[in-house]
């Protein structure tokens, strides 16, 4: 029963992740092999056997001492000493050399010292080297145990005399079973990955590193070539109508547009419509601009006509430029982040990768072919949507939310850059004097910045704890500091100046900078797809991010501004989580107390207590 039970426990975080190991070995078609009521040691054993009788070379990848009683002519073992990049092959030679007796020696050698990483107790006082020189000199562990009286040392002895039972069952755990009855049949375990299925459950599993590790001809090898379109170049009025005409008679049309400029002020190079069988490329450019762009708008703004485009909210900006607002669209990369929002990726090729189960060709990575995508992606992502029961959510509330978020990036958020500017000012000062109060207190000037010279100051000069120097020098994080808060007063000086310089840098300094200045506001950008959740993320700047702790935090949002003559409104979910989490369990509890507008941690602390 005290085999292996010095082991710490499984981690529980640990326990789950068993199956989803399986899942991507089995993808790989990597054979699995259990038996119950026996060790893993026991199956690699019992393989390694079978196939040397087979005439296979084999090879045993483990860090186990226990396997090296395996070792033969045919059989070897990797050890791993350092992960799989530092590794040492032993073969026969191998093991005398290491351990001066033969590798079906091993067990003999293990029940004698013992393992102290199996809880084998082997017999108390002997270790590897008594062990080895016993066996060179009887042969076996029964040898000396049968022997015992011509053993040299009297400690030994008596070690041995005491512990006899124990040396055996040491033995008999450390002796791997070569004779695990398993089904087992070495042809039908050639390397034989589903790379379809391998690129799935890597993008569930979010394993982008390892995405592109895969070899880029095996992840496609089951990918088809994109199916063929007749591609015509319209420059003049008369084609424009006559393809659009075809186009509101099927009701729906793969869109794609290039544009030049920022999104504010940008407009449209060229656009590509595409059918299921003809797609056109329409360059916007010279006389006929104007009237091309009336025909288009026209289509664009039809609400019978469905549109099918990628990354909407963009698109939506460039269109209003030229002053079309945009209806009847079928974003398919909202569709996409909707079916599976851990994706990493919604660019059409990656999409039409997933969903189409075609392959990029350069050739064919023209405007009118990603028009054709669009309109083979828009129509399967479609049918997708209304089997996952996702109309209402895609069509109710997606799509209309790409727009608002349009406008609201359009509209941007005035900042008072003198607000910033006093505030800086201020800044400055302070930190000016907390760096005059730091020098004062170590009796030295050094860079409160430099992680470098903080470290010397604190743990040199100071002597304020023994940390590990590494190549760079000390580590002066903030785990670190906050831990010598009290050891001395320069460490509190040295957290407030770096807060405030943080502060300084990253907010006062930096907003004013990407203030527009054709409209003199802060335009973000509102990212729709960006999160696993459906959260909203923002950037440049981040909006989400802006300081609301402390004095100095609370003074940089005093700088955003509503216009004359409006206000900001703050709106917030009341505890919109635990309210869905009320509705999808039914429980009574919770129910009852958001119906009476109770406060809700009083009551669950009412309920625990």
């Amino acid at each position: 029963e005290e085999y292996k039970a010095n082991r710490m426990e499984m981690a529980d975080e640990l326990k789950p992740q068993f199956p989803l190991i399986k899942e991507v070995l089995r993808a790989f078609g990597i054979p699995i092999l259990e038996k119950d009521g026996y060790e893993a040691d026991d199956i690699i054993a019992t393989l390694a056997k079978e196939l040397e009788k087979k005439g296979a070379e084999v090879y045993i990848l483990t860090a186990d001492r226990d396997a090296l009683q395996l070792v033969s002519d045919r059989v070897k073992v990797i050890s791993t000493k350092k992960g799989i990049s530092d590794v040492k092959i032993y073969d026969v030679e191998e093991v005398k050399k290491r351990f001066g007796i033969p590798p079906q020696k091993i067990p003999d050698m293990l029940g004698l010292m013992g393992e102290t990483s199996d809880n084998i107790p082997g017999v108390p006082g002997i270790g590897e080297k008594t062990a080895v020189a016993l066996i060179k000199e009887f042969g076996s562990l029964e040898e000396v145990l049968g022997r015992i009286n011509e053993v040299k040392r009297p400690s030994t002895r008596r070690a041995l005399e005491e512990h006899k039972e124990t040396a055996r069952l040491s033995k008999s755990l450390a002796t791997l079973e070569e004779n695990v009855p398993l089904d087992f049949d070495p042809e039908s375990v050639a390397f034989s990955p589903d790379y379809q299925k391998v690129v799935e459950l890597f993008k569930s599993l979010e394993f982008y590193t390892l995405l592109k590790r895969l070899e880029p001809e095996k992840r496609k090898a089951e990918l088809e070539e994109l199916p063929e379109v007749a591609v015509k170049s319209v420059y003049s009025e008369s084609e424009l109508k006559n393809f659009l005409s075809k186009v509101e008679e099927k009701g729906a049309v793969g869109f794609y547009a290039l544009f030049e400029g920022g999104r504010l002020e940008g407009s449209l190079t060229s656009v590509a419509f595409s059918l299921e069988d003809e797609a056109v490329f329409v360059p916007l450019e010279g006389l006929e601009r104007g009237i091309l762009l009336s025909h288009i708008s026209r289509i664009l703004q039809d609400e019978n006509v469905k549109k099918y485009v990628i990354f909407l909210k963009d698109l939506t900006h460039y269109l209003l430029n030229e002053g079309i607002e945009l209806k009847g669209a079928f974003d398919v990369s909202l569709a996409a982040h909707l079916l599976s929002s851990a994706e990493g990726s919604y660019a059409l090729w990656h999409l039409a990768e997933r969903y189409l189960k075609v392959k990029r060709d350069k050739k064919k990575d023209t405007p009118a072919y990603c028009a054709f995508t669009l309109y083979l992606l828009g129509r399967n992502l479609g049918k997708e949507i209304s089997q996952r029961k996702l109309h209402f959510l895609f069509y109710e509330v997606e799509t209309p939310l790409a727009f608002v978020l349009a406008q609201m990036e359009r509209e941007g958020i005035l900042l008072e850059r003198s607000v910033l500017e006093e505030l800086g000012k201020e800044i400055e000062r302070w930190l000016e004097q907390i760096e005059e109060e730091a020098f004062s207190l170590v009796g030295e000037e050094f860079n409160l910045n430099s992680p470098q010279q903080v470290g010397e100051v604190l743990f040199e000069k100071l002597k304020l704890a023994k940390k590990k120097r590494t190549k760079t020098g000390y580590s002066t994080d903030f785990s670190v500091l906050i831990k010598l808060v009290g050891a001395h007063p320069v460490v509190e000086k040295i957290l407030q100046y770096r807060e405030l310089s943080k502060l300084k840098s990253t907010y006062i300094d930096a907003l004013p900078l990407l203030i527009n200045p054709k409209t003199g506001r802060l335009h973000t950008t509102f990212n729709q797809i960006g999160t696993a959740t459906g959260r909203l993320s923002s950037e440049n700047p981040n909006l989400q991010n802006i300081p609301v702790r402390g004095e100095y935090g609370l003074r940089v949002r005093e700088a955003f501004v509503a216009s004359p003559g409006s206000v900001l409104l703050s709106a917030d979910y009341s505890q919109i989580d635990l309210r869905v989490l009320a509705h999808l369990s039914g429980d009574e509890t919770l129910l009852a107390a958001f119906r009476k507008g109770s406060d809700i941690h009083t009551e669950t602390a009412k309920e625990v207590f």
